[in-house]
């Protein structure tokens, strides 16, 4: 999973060990976190890696083998808060590099409470923010919770008005 800024990446390392309940191993890494190979080593021998964009493509750009992963080394990956997929940010050059890669491509998946928020001004505008993030990610398909409604709005919290 890829998350946005580095606080994100301890809260869901958190929640995904809560979640799975020692049943996979779990990681996250950011800025200061572990470097080189022992890094590499241990997102290769994970089943969830939680870490930013930037880390990501720092370790696929590397010239060191022994830091270096692939595209092809993931399976899956997901964006948390993927209205960032847009110019020069870490999450549109990630993609870039993934639709350049001419190995085999992970899946990708991208989840967002807000579709670049700002930008739903019009109709209009909101569409064309909308069809500029799908491009961006190459996405095919615009999902949004239409089973189980009341019960994720248990969990997510009422805008302030």
């Amino acid at each position: 999973m890829l998350v946005p800024r580095t606080p994100l990446v301890d809260q869901q390392k958190h929640r995904f060990h809560k979640y799975v309940r020692g049943k996979y191993y779990v990681e996250g890494f950011h800025g200061s976190g572990l470097k080189g190979a022992s890094r590499r080593d241990i997102v290769l021998a994970c089943d969830i890696v939680v870490m930013t964009p930037q880390i990501l493509l720092n370790m696929l750009k590397s010239i060191r083998q022994d830091e270096r992963l692939y595209v092809c080394d993931f399976s899956l990956l997901i964006f948390d808060e993927v209205h960032h997929c847009t110019k020069d940010h870490p999450y549109n050059i990630l993609m870039q590099t993934i639709h350049d890669y001419q190995g085999p491509k992970p899946q990708t998946m991208g989840m967002t409470a807000s579709l670049g928020a700002g930008m739903l001004l019009t109709e209009d505008g909101g569409m064309k923010t909308i069809y500029e993030l799908m491009a961006n990610l190459g996405a095919t398909v615009l999902a949004s919770v239409r089973q189980h409604g009341d019960i994720l709005a248990l969990y997510v919290p009422k805008p302030d008005d």
